[in-house]
């Protein structure tokens, strides 16, 4: 399978990949039920995988499960809510609805990582330009933001190298020096920051970025397939929101954990959810079949 190549769905129009994410992003911030966080996180594997495969989906897992335990332990040591009693911890008791809290909040913050990382790869710096042509300062301080954990990444590095090629790198020193070490290649790394964010202000001015005269370089079209990938979004979407609407899939925490058993209403929404969520991955899979059969016939 190629790897980083441009999808059914990346190819889509902007704004049915915004009210994708959207939709999956609300539903993870305001609803910390556990079957819809699991199905989100399952969903998101699947496609971060799928995109980029094998190496990715380990990265994800790795940095996914460091979040969800770190949660999970701060919940537990320092939130003290609810009545069931686990345990004393220097005389400071260990709750069974502070722990529920802390997988569920874990597993949001997990699960909104993942997702990131696919927003960050579908929506381009043209997309979001798209999506917000009418406030073009906010676009640009958006497109600017989401490029700035990769690109300042690969920078740190180099200056890293650079630091020790003369002797004062992270690894080279006793703890003094490492920390003096590790704080020059900050300062460096800020340094680079705001003279490249200057440049880049600069240059989108002298472009006339920004003037109410210009029009965007390229027209963006809406296809018959962006239409029949909207109608279909919107269908699930009426198929689940009654689910959430009427609090079958609400969860109560403190100051005891009650979970409603699920109806068949609330069973059908969580279907149509997790149709939702692996709509981009059931598109390209479509698409890839469809290609080799046509491969196959020629």
């Amino acid at each position: 399978m190629k790897l980083n190549r441009k999808t059914r769905f990346t190819r889509s129009s902007s704004w049915v990949n915004f009210l994708y994410f959207a939709v999956i992003m609300c539903t993870v911030m305001f609803c910390m039920h556990p079957f819809v966080l699991i199905i989100t996180g399952a969903a998101a594997l699947i496609y971060s995988a799928y995109l980029k495969g094998i190496t990715q989906l380990r990265s994800n897992l790795i940095i996914s499960v460091s979040v969800f335990l770190i949660t999970l332990l701060l919940n537990i040591l320092f939130n003290h809510q609810g009545v069931t009693v686990l345990f004393y911890m220097n005389q400071h008791p260990i709750t069974l609805e502070s722990v529920y809290f802390g997988l569920s909040a874990g597993l949001m913050l997990a699960d909104m990582l993942i997702i990131f990382s696919i927003f960050n790869y579908i929506m381009t710096s043209d997309k979001i330009i798209i999506l917000f042509h009418k406030l073009p300062v906010l676009s640009l301080l958006f497109t600017m933001a989401l490029r700035l954990v990769p690109r300042y990444k690969i920078v740190a590095k180099q200056i890293s190298q650079a630091q020790s090629g003369i002797g004062q790198g992270i690894q080279q020193g006793n703890i003094f020096d490492r920390i003096r070490h590790f704080s020059s290649i900050v300062s460096a790394l800020v340094t680079y920051a705001l003279e490249n964010g200057i440049e880049t202000a600069n240059s989108m001015v002298s472009r006339g970025y920004g003037l109410s005269h210009r029009n965007n370089y390229f027209k963006v079209r809406w296809t018959d397939q962006d239409k029949k990938e909207l109608l279909g979004m919107c269908l699930l979407l009426v198929g689940f929101i009654p689910a959430f609407a009427f609090g079958g899939l609400s969860i109560q925490f403190f100051p005891t954990w009650q979970l409603q058993p699920l109806t068949m209403l609330q069973i059908l929404g969580l279907a149509a959810y997790a149709l939702f969520c692996l709509l981009p991955w059931l598109l390209d899979i479509r698409e890839e079949k469809l290609w080799l059969l046509s491969k196959g016939k020629n």
